[in-house]
């Protein structure tokens, strides 16, 4: 649920990005980073909690959504790498306005991606929780095809993007989507 500070009109939200290790989810959040405005963002922060440790920025744009009597800003937040504690996802997902899932395209990874969209949808916060996916590593030779990624992970038929998240490819609209589900 979005967090309203009325001292100085400002509405924030939190877009959890989720996937399993390696995915790219890290390399997502520094390359959408990269992708904004300096004046509109903030710097990333690598916060530690316990053996974990989350990833994220915040920003706000003018051209994602305008108020007459708030400005909106998120903030993206990951736990990066191999997670020790699952109740850290847990937590993120409760105070989560949208989520970004990032899904390997590769072959070996199909059954990690089912398993930890299984444990993200099992939360009781997630029920109605706005989703985008991200197809990530779609350059490489052997990825799963799109139609076979939205078979496994997408039935709902939520926004789906592709993208080659090293360099970025794909990136442009995932924002925009993921802050109008958000805001809806």
């Amino acid at each position: 649920m979005p967090i309203v500070d009325y001292a100085i009109r400002e509405v924030r939200f939190r877009i959890v990005v989720a996937g399993s290790v390696a995915a790219g989810k890290g390399t997502v959040i520094r390359r959408l980073h990269e992708r904004m405005a300096p004046a509109d963002r903030g710097e990333i922060f690598v916060r530690p909690i316990g053996a974990d440790q989350f990833t994220g920025f915040d920003f706000t744009s003018p051209e994602i959504i305008s108020t007459a009597d708030h400005r909106a800003r998120f903030e993206v937040i990951t736990l990066s790498g191999h997670v020790t504690n699952p109740a850290h996802w847990k937590r993120l997902l409760n105070d989560a306005d949208a989520v970004l899932y990032v899904a390997d395209s590769l072959p070996s990874k199909a059954d990690e991606n089912r398993l930890l969209l299984s444990e993200i949808a099992g939360q009781q916060s997630f029920a109605d929780m706005p989703i985008v996916f991200l197809y990530n590593k779609r350059d490489l030779p052997d990825a799963v095809s799109v139609a076979e990624m939205e078979r496994m992970l997408n039935p709902i038929g939520a926004p789906a993007f592709e993208t080659i998240a090293t360099n970025g490819d794909g990136l442009a609209p995932v924002l925009a989507a993921l802050c109008a589900l958000a805001l809806t």
